[in-house]
């Protein structure tokens, strides 16, 4: 679930970005990596 909200938070904020014409950073991409890692450790975790 952690996950989920961090990637939602990041690709909102890569949308807003966009909109407002700023530079996506190293951040955004180590949050969707952390909100990917995240996600995969939860889904194996439920099997």
């Amino acid at each position: 679930m952690t996950g989920l909200i961090i990637l939602a938070a990041a690709f909102v904020f890569i949308l807003v970005m966009t909109v407002i014409g700023g530079t996506h950073t190293l951040y955004t991409l180590l949050a969707i990596l952390v909100g990917l890692a995240f996600l995969l450790g939860g889904l194996l975790r439920r099997r």
